[in-house]
């Protein structure tokens, strides 16, 4: 499933896309405790396009989007090398000696603005961070206080991938809680074809008593 699902997303099939999560949400939903890593980490390998991820966090989206939550708020400092390119901006380093590496250069707002590479003597250090360096856009995203409003924007396969996907689990959140037919499930499961694992398996179903359903309408849904 988890192939199937990259693959029609590197492809651009956004319907098939749909119908792969609906048809695993269908099944892993309704359990009772569903394990965390079977029911989530589908999704995280659609967002990463990754066929061997098991995991269940979003760790890996920080790294595709080139941001680091480890050194928000933080100052770069990374020291240059010999030869190493540097970056400076022209519209808002406040002189020529205010650099940026190479990492945090490609998160900021700069990237867009005039800019200026050139190579490193081997002495200085990123001035990322250092409000007294720039006009505006002091800090990239991965330097940036959490406070602050982010500036730098998702690639743009990146960004429709999210609005995709982002979009088909809104659909099918709200789709089940607003749901208010006891005996089925909403329309857009009728079409799905579910291949059936349970074969030869014993289940166990809990009910569980709320104020809105009568007891006629359970004993109903059970037969």
């Amino acid at each position: 499933m988890i192939v199937d699902l990259v693959q029609s997303i590197g492809q651009g099939e956004w319907a098939q896309v749909r119908q792969l999560l609906l048809k695993h949400w269908l099944i892993q939903v309704p359990q009772v405790c569903p394990s965390g890593e079977l029911l989530f980490s589908p999704i995280v390998s659609a967002f990463l396009l990754d066929v061997r991820n098991t995991k269940s966090d979003f760790g890996g989206m920080n790294e595709i989007a080139r941001v680091d939550p480890s050194k928000i708020g933080k100052s770069c400092g990374h020291v240059f090398k010999n030869e190493e390119e540097t970056y400076t901006c022209l519209d808002c380093a406040t002189d020529e000696t205010c650099v940026m590496c190479l990492p945090c250069f490609e998160v900021s707002i700069h990237k867009s603005h005039k800019y200026e590479m050139r190579s490193s003597s081997g002495s200085g250090c990123c001035d990322c961070g250092d409000v007294e360096a720039w006009l505006e856009g002091y800090a990239c995203a991965n330097h940036k206080k959490k406070d602050e409003e982010e500036t730098f924007t998702l690639a743009p396969e990146l960004k429709k991938r999210s609005e995709q996907l982002i979009e088909i689990i809104l659909h099918f959140a709200l789709s089940m809680l607003t749901h208010n037919d006891d005996l089925k499930l909403p329309d857009f499961f009728e079409k799905l074809e579910i291949e059936s694992s349970t074969d030869n398996q014993q289940c166990l179903t809990v009910l569980y008593k709320d104020e809105t359903h009568s007891y006629e309408s359970v004993s109903e849904l059970l037969r």
